[in-house]
């Protein structure tokens, strides 16, 4: 199927940000958690309120995006594609958003290691999502 090349271009580039943004927070942030443990609870409530600001219009962008093309196209890619947002959603509300919310309650390096560790779910789906996204686009292009 041929697609729209500046939205998909545009789709791509904020996957690719959430990619990048998901990396970081994977090798970066999250192990840091490990090491912070002097005002723990300021650290930790300071990124909450910042990462939000980052993350979710950008997920927010990518969710639509996805959706409307599936809407629009009704190909089995897009299902794939949507799917893989589908999960990154519900992997961060069911299992990240809870991890957080009870390291509000003071440092535990337990439940540090379950958010390294269930992390590795959304940043294998952005991954994934990115290279597909760019077969999709490759594919797109030369059609054209």
């Amino acid at each position: 199927m041929v697609y729209n090349l500046p939205w998909l271009t545009v789709e791509l580039l904020v996957t690719g940000m959430l990619t990048g943004l998901i990396w970081v927070v994977q090798v970066v942030v999250y192990p840091g958690f490990l090491k912070v443990r002097d005002k723990w609870g300021e650290y930790h409530g300071d990124y909450m309120r910042r990462i939000g600001f980052v993350v979710m219009p950008l997920m927010l962008v990518e969710l639509g995006m996805s959706g409307m093309r599936l809407i629009l196209s009704r190909e089995m890619i897009d299902g794939v594609l949507f799917g893989f947002v589908l999960a990154v959603w519900l992997t961060t509300f069911f299992l990240q958003v809870p991890a957080h919310r009870r390291l509000q309650n003071g440092w535990d390096g337990g439940q540090i290691r379950f958010l390294v560790g269930s992390n590795w779910i959304r940043t294998v789906l952005w991954t994934g999502r990115l290279v597909l996204l760019g077969v999709v686009l490759l594919d797109s292009m030369e059609a054209h």
